[in-house]
């Protein structure tokens, strides 16, 4: 019974860092998109405004995310996680200068994003917690969904053909075929981008 109490104890730890890691993840990647959507890529008149209209939702749903995994973290007796990820910050930092090219900013936030989908995929065998479990999973989907999307971008940002990033049914016919393949390249995710369980803990 002792064994079962220190092992319990060990798991929510685990529990907790994990997530306020998830939460660290999540800082990084609504700075990201905040710092991106004040460019003149996105500001200016000529700004694509589908592609605005991803950028927003994404960073909004990242920081719901990050919300979610705090309230969780201090659930299981934790401390909220209100910083971003120090080893994402510093990517950050050092993509900044070049985020006025538009696929520059792209190449970023596809980073994170896959950072972020990675680490919940990594977290989600280890959460001793139903409640972890199920929300890591949930998160993983809508991370994946959006490195999905901006592997397309990506893909047409660098044919030339912005203006094909769009929800027009008419432009279906001019997307290059290998549009609908880029999104999700790999049969089986890697998880080599995943933050390590402490990375973003607060003690």
């Amino acid at each position: 019974m002792l064994a079962g109490t220190a092992r319990g104890a060990a798991d929510q730890a685990l529990d907790v860092q994990m997530l306020q890691t998830a939460a660290s993840v999540e800082n990084a990647l609504y700075s990201a998109y905040d710092v991106i959507l004040g460019l003149p890529s996105f500001t200016a008149p000529t700004a694509n405004g589908v592609l605005k209209n991803l950028f927003v939702t994404a960073r909004d749903q990242h920081g719901r995310h990050a919300t979610a995994c705090n309230e969780l973290a201090t659930t299981l007796g934790g401390r909220t996680q209100a910083g971003a990820n120090a080893f994402l910050a510093a990517a950050i930092g050092r993509a900044r200068p070049g985020l006025g090219d538009l696929t520059q900013a792209v190449e970023l936030v596809l980073e994170l994003e896959q950072a972020s989908a990675q680490t919940y995929q990594f977290d989600l065998g280890l959460f001793a917690d139903v409640n972890a479990r199920r929300m890591a999973a949930s998160i993983m989907g809508v991370e994946c969904q959006h490195a999905g999307l901006l592997r397309v971008v990506r893909h047409l940002l660098t044919a030339r053909t912005p203006e094909l990033v769009s929800f027009d049914s008419g432009t279906t016919l001019r997307l290059p075929r290998e549009a609908g393949t880029v999104g999700f390249p790999e049969a089986l995710a890697k998880a080599d981008k995943a933050r390590p369980a402490a990375d973003g803990a607060v003690a």
